[in-house]
């Protein structure tokens, strides 16, 4: 049988590349063989980076929401996660303080919830003396992540810091708190602690004028009572219908709303990366995606400013990402919303007063206590907002002598505020005797 030409050129050339597969094969064994102690290495230094073996991270939730039973009357919450996933760890604290002059410290209350990888603190947070919280999560005898929680002095947090490197390939490792990053804590709580009693002077102000308005205002409101009961008497049944219909659609009765704020944000989760802080919204018991907007309401120079904020979807339930940089420079307090729905009205807001340095000072959630005690939040009114920036004014050093004078401005205007309040409501009321009064001399 004759062969064609082209069927042994083909012949030959498969010929050729099963010779050249065997001697590649050969040569890869041999190169392979003689780099496997090396290869080895590089793949041990790979399974023991913190890139590989999954550094964790820890953040702070606060306020707790009041209506999930493993988590009310929390003071506040710690989430552990392990690179994406929040995970379990062992966890422990103390309170770190200086009372007197003494170095104070105290171990911290911390339990499991029934949400995996968070924690309750159930102690209370000191108040008097100058006070850290140092918390940690424990993933290996040499690998922790420790949050620093700043308190005010009030019983209230004034700022939260994770300790951390960044590693050659940009992970972002939590590292081992040195007795350095606890006294600079300190020193930040002492600073703290002076501008959160500058507040509170500023505060006791207003409640002074408003307790005046109340004194001269209420003779007005009982007049007006006395004069109207007639009216009071002809609609009293609609009026009590209506009260017992408000009671019956009380909030305690439906799913209540709740608002948090998570700082800092995992850096190692691919939808929180970069995020300056997050937002965590429940219904009742559990996390339940809801309608979110805020606004940066700031002074510069000034002149009062508001921005808009960049607040994005994760891929969690319930869980939303700033994207906006926290303001530096001037007085700042962010207010963020949720409603039921887009175009729905805000049904709980938390306001959060930052520190003017990209910080965050101070975290509150406007909220009222029913008859059946429980906690109802609110949407934040103007009066809210305006009380924050004078906190925001006083955490950046503006206030109580440290920086200038708006501590001392703003209290006579809190308490002009009050007096012109009770003049409003006084001023009918002295109207109305003395015109009384003349009709009787007459």
């Amino acid at each position: 049988m004759t062969r064609s030409p082209h069927w042994l050129v083909t012949r030959s050339a498969l010929s050729l590349a099963a010779r050249s597969r065997l001697w590649l094969a050969t040569r890869s064994h041999r190169w392979l063989a003689a780099r496997a102690p090396l290869l080895l290495a590089a793949l041990a230094l790979f399974a023991t980076s913190p890139a590989a073996a999954g550094p964790p991270w820890i953040a702070i939730e606060y306020p707790a929401n009041p209506h999930h039973p493993s988590t009310r009357d929390a003071t506040l919450l710690v989430r552990g996660y392990h690179h994406s996933t929040a995970l379990a760890l062992p966890v422990r604290g103390t309170a770190e303080g200086i009372i007197n002059g003494k170095r104070v410290s105290r171990p911290l209350d911390l339990r499991p919830t029934n949400m995996p990888g968070v924690y309750a603190l159930r102690s209370e947070l000191p108040e008097g003396g100058t006070w850290v919280l140092a918390i940690s999560l424990e993933q290996s005898e040499d690998i922790a992540a420790t949050a620093l929680v700043t308190l005010d002095g009030k019983g209230g947090i004034a700022h939260v810091e994770v300790p951390s490197t960044t590693s050659r390939d940009g992970w972002v490792v939590p590292r081992a708190i040195k007795p350095a990053d606890v006294e600079r804590a300190l020193q930040v709580a002492a600073l703290a602690a002076q501008r959160a009693t500058a507040v509170e002077a500023s505060a006791e102000s207003g409640r002074t004028g408003t307790l005046l308005a109340g004194v001269l205002g209420l003779p007005l409101l009982i007049g007006l009572i006395a004069r109207r009961r007639r009216w009071l008497s002809t609609f009293r049944n609609p009026l009590l219908l209506a009260a017992l219909a408000l009671t019956a659609a009380s909030p305690a009765a439906a799913k209540i709303p709740w608002i948090a704020i998570e700082y800092p944000a995992n850096p190692h989760h691919a939808s929180t990366r970069a995020a300056t802080l997050l937002v965590r919204t429940y219904r009742d018991t559990r996390e339940l995606a809801m309608a979110v907007r805020g606004t940066a309401e700031g002074v510069v120079n000034g002149k009062r400013v508001t921005r808009r904020l960049d607040l994005r979807p994760t891929n969690m339930v319930g869980v939303y990402a700033l994207r906006s940089e926290l303001p530096r420079g001037g007085t700042w307090v962010l207010a963020i919303s949720i409603a039921a729905a887009e175009g729905k009205e805000d049904i709980a807001t938390a306001v959060v007063t930052l520190d003017g340095k990209g910080g965050i000072a101070r975290v509150e959630v406007p909220a009222t206590r029913s008859a059946d005690g429980s906690i109802i939040p609110r949407p934040a009114g103007q009066a809210d907002v305006a009380r924050a920036l004078q906190m925001a004014a006083a955490a950046t050093g503006e206030a109580a002598g440290l920086g200038g004078t708006a501590a001392a401005t703003s209290r006579p205007a809190v308490a002009d505020r009050g007096v012109l309040l009770a003049g409003m409501l006084g001023l009918p009321l002295l109207l109305g005797l003395a015109t009384r009064r003349r009709r009787a001399g007459r």
